[in-house]
């Protein structure tokens, strides 16, 4: 029986795939729709792909530093550059993708630092390494779902799975 390594653990085999879905849409939309705004009051492609991405930069380091044991997407940096170009955005994503590809994940405990309400202090949960790994994949579904809209707006079309669950998938599939 062939065992799984660290490099093949299915949660960074699924953020990998999902990420190269966003990757895939991006090298096919035009630039201007990756910035465009039906309004000012209206987020672009470009915001959530950004937002996607800054949450994995946030991550990142605790795979390769076996020392760090903290993590906070509030005090993520965000880069503009990203929102506004999709070029760097498909580039940055190409950068995780090599990390999620040369990590070996282990298990490892970690605290996660959170602003929950403005007014109160930061609140510390404990977390580890594969429960954040499966944060950042929903959270990069919740997102692309909503680009998907988006993009559906310019008269963009999608695979029916962008955006989608593995487990909605797996349920449409029984469905059907």
């Amino acid at each position: 029986m062939n065992q799984a390594t660290p490099h093949d653990h299915p949660l960074l085999i699924s953020n990998r795939k999902i990420l190269a879905q966003l990757t895939d849409m991006l090298q096919r939309i035009d630039a201007t729709i990756y910035s465009h705004s039906a309004d000012s009051k209206n987020s672009t492609i470009g915001a959530h792909t950004r937002h996607i991405i800054e949450f994995y930069q946030e991550f990142m380091p605790l795979l390769s530093d076996g020392d760090r044991a903290a993590l906070c997407y509030d005090n993520r940096k965000r880069d503009l550059l990203i929102e506004r170009s999709k070029d760097k955005a498909v580039e940055t994503l190409a950068l995780i993708d090599t990390q999620l590809t040369q990590t070996s994940l282990t298990s490892r405990d970690i605290t996660l630092t959170c602003i929950t309400v403005p007014d109160l202090p930061p609140s510390d949960i404990s977390s580890n390494l594969e429960r954040e790994l499966m944060f950042l994949l929903d959270h990069a579904l919740h997102h692309m779902a909503i680009i998907k809209m988006l993009a559906e707006q310019q008269d963009i079309t999608f695979d029916d799975s962008f955006g989608v669950a593995g487990a909605t998938l797996v349920y449409q599939k029984q469905s059907a």
